[in-house]
């Protein structure tokens, strides 16, 4: 890659600097830029780096602090935050996504599959075992009648972000702004007893609010 305008940039936080230099040399061929960075320093950034992935080590459960500190704002909402764990149990995996993080990845995992987990997220797309998954469905079919109070517009918003678009897009698409579509959907995500976007639509898709159409 030798245009660095269209690298994805990845920050770091509270990442042992081992697996960052693995990450570094793993993730450079295909075009990712990775850097140390602390939760103060996020917003300028961001500011800096527009195509970005923000990864944060959650060991403890003040890290799962951070990751709700960033995905509670603006620039944490736009940005995916990809929780590192040390221990991929159905629980810790579930209290990341519970925090706001997009995805998460295992410390110990092959190199090459936490690059396949940055990659997704720096797509927004989600990427986690099927174990969680399956775990994520069998919650959302204990909260299905929670979704009989998703009005119109709502399930077209469903509709819309299972198909891939983005927050902003969507935000756009139907004149809201940026901050305003985050406070809607976290809403919605409240009344329908879930936590974060991928939860909304395992439990959406189940329930029948989304399909192929």
């Amino acid at each position: 890659m030798g245009v660095i305008g269209l690298a994805v940039f990845v920050g770091a936080i509270n990442v042992p600097r081992l697996v960052v230099a693995g990450l570094t040399v793993a993730l450079h061929p295909a075009g990712y830029l990775m850097e140390e960075i602390t939760e103060q320093q996020v917003p300028n950034w961001a500011i800096c780096h527009e195509r970005a992935v923000i990864v944060v080590s959650a060991a403890t459960e003040r890290d799962l602090g951070v990751i709700r500190g960033l995905t509670g704002n603006t620039v944490g909402s736009v940005i995916p935050v990809v929780a590192l764990v040390q221990s991929a149990t159905l629980e810790i995996l579930r209290d990341c996504l519970h925090a706001g993080a997009v995805s998460c990845a295992c410390i110990d995992w092959d190199t090459g599959d936490v690059v396949h987990v940055l990659e997704a997220a720096a797509r927004r797309l989600v990427c986690v075992p099927v174990e969680l998954l399956e775990s994520l469905i069998e919650m959302a079919l204990r909260k299905s009648d929670s979704v009989t109070d998703v009005c119109s517009d709502e399930r077209s918003w469903l509709q819309a972000l299972a198909s891939g678009i983005t927050t902003v897009k969507l935000a756009t698409s139907i004149g809201y702004s940026e901050r305003e579509m985050y406070r809607k959907l976290n809403a919605l995500y409240k009344k329908m007893g879930v936590s974060n976007r991928a939860e909304a639509l395992v439990l959406a898709a189940r329930s029948g609010l989304i399909g192929d159409n």
